[in-house]
C-alpha cells in the first residue's frame, strides 16, 4: 500500500535518517502497521495477529522472540513506557543484528492503546562493539586473555559444582636476569613465544590461557584426571625449551608451574589462586623448571 508522502513527511524523514522501519502496533486489534522505504518508494503494510506472526517467524533466530515478548510485557503491565531490545534475524540468507525500540502510547483513560517504534539495523555497530570487547579483554603483547577478563570468566565457571577444573600458575624462570642481559625487546619475544606454546599445549574451546602480567601466566581447564594435565605439561615443557633455538638465544627457556584443583583444593577463585601460587612458590624454592601440585 502506497503512503501519501505529503501527509507522512515526518515518517519518511525518520526511516531515511535511521535507515529503519517505523511501526505502530495497536493493542486492541492485535495488528501492526509498518512504514519503510523500498527502492526509494515510501511503502506501508499491515500484519494482522502480530503476536502469532512473531511466534511463527523463522527469520528471527531461536530465543530472540522471547526478548521481544519480555519487553512487550513490561509495557503492557506499565512497568515501563519505553523499551529497547537487540535481536538477531536472518533475511535473504544473511544473519543481521537489529534494534527494536518500543514506546508506549496511552489513551485518555491511561490504558495502553498502541506501541510505536523503529526496527533499526545495528549489525555494523554490534560487530564493532564485539571487536572492541575482544580487544579490551586481551593482553596487548601476548594476545592472550588479560588477568581481569580471565578472572571474571573463571569466577563464573566455578559456579558449576558438577565439573572439575585445574588452575595453573606459572613463571618464566630467571626472566628478570634474562631481560636485563638480553634486553626488553628480546624478553617480549620470549613472552610471545611462551604464549603460543601455552595455546598449543592447552588448546580447547573452553580452556582459558591468560597472561596475568610480567612473566606470569595462568591456565584454567576442565579435566578428567591428573594424567591428561601432566601430559599437556610435558608437551608444554618441550615446546618452551625450543624457544631458545627459535630466537637464537644461548640459553634454554623453562617454566615453574604450580597447580590447584577445584573443587578438591578450593571452590572459589581467591582460594584457588592462593593455593596454586603456594604450589608455584614451592617449585621456585626447590630448583625451578618443573611443576608441583598443591599439597
Amino acid at each position: 500500500e502506497d503512503v501519501g508522502v505529503k501527509d507522512n513527511n515526518y515518517l519518511k524523514e525518520l526511516v531515511i535518517y535511521a535507515n529503519s522501519i517505523y511501526y505502530e502496533y495497536y493493542i486492541e486489534e492485535g495488528s501492526l502497521k509498518y512504514f519503510t522505504l523500498v527502492n526509494n518508494d515510501f511503502k506501508s503494510a499491515d500484519i494482522p495477529n502480530y503476536i502469532d506472526f512473531i511466534k511463527s517467524n523463522s527469520s528471527i533466530i531461536s530465543g530472540h522472540q522471547e526478548k521481544i515478548f519480555d519487553a512487550y510485557k513490561k509495557l503492557l503491565i506499565k512497568k515501563s513506557d519505553k523499551e529497547e531490545v537487540e535481536i538477531l534475524a536472518e533475511f535473504f540468507g544473511s544473519q543481521q543484528w537489529y534494534k527494536i525500540t518500543m514506546n508506549a502510547i496511552f489513551d485518555s483513560n491511561g490504558e495502553l492503546a498502541k506501541i510505536t517504534g523503529q526496527v533499526i539495523n545495528i549489525n555494523d555497530d554490534v560487530i564493532r562493539r564485539t571487536e572492541f570487547l575482544k580487544l579490551i579483554e586481551k593482553d596487548q603483547l601476548s594476545g592472550l586473555m588479560n588477568r581481569i577478563s580471565a578472572q571474571n570468566t573463571i569466577v563464573e565457571a566455578l559456579k558449576n559444582p558438577n565439573k572439575k577444573y585445574a588452575f595453573l600458575m606459572m613463571d618464566i624462570d630467571y626472566f628478570k636476569t634474562f631481560n636485563d642481559t638480553f634486553g626488553h625487546p628480546v624478553g617480549d619475544k620470549v613472552i610471545i613465544e611462551v604464549a603460543r606454546a601455552l595455546e598449543k599445549a592447552f588448546a580447547g574451546d573452553n580452556n582459558i590461557v591468560s597472561r596475568f602480567g610480567g612473566d606470569e601466566f595462568a591456565v584454567f581447564i576442565e579435566y578428567t584426571n591428573k594424567k591428561e594435565i601432566e601430559d599437556s605439561l610435558i608437551k608444554l615443557s618441550e615446546q618452551v625449551k625450543e624457544i631458545g633455538d627459535v630466537l637464537s638465544l644461548p640459553t634454554t627457556i623453562t617454566l615453574s608451574i604450580g597447580l590447584a584443583l577445584a573443587p578438591f583444593d578450593a571452590n572459589n577463585f581467591d582460594d584457588l589462586f592462593l593455593k596454586a601460587d603456594e604450589a608455584l612458590y614451592k617449585v621456585k624454592s626447590s630448583g625451578k623448571a618443573h611443576w608441583s601440585w598443591f599439597n
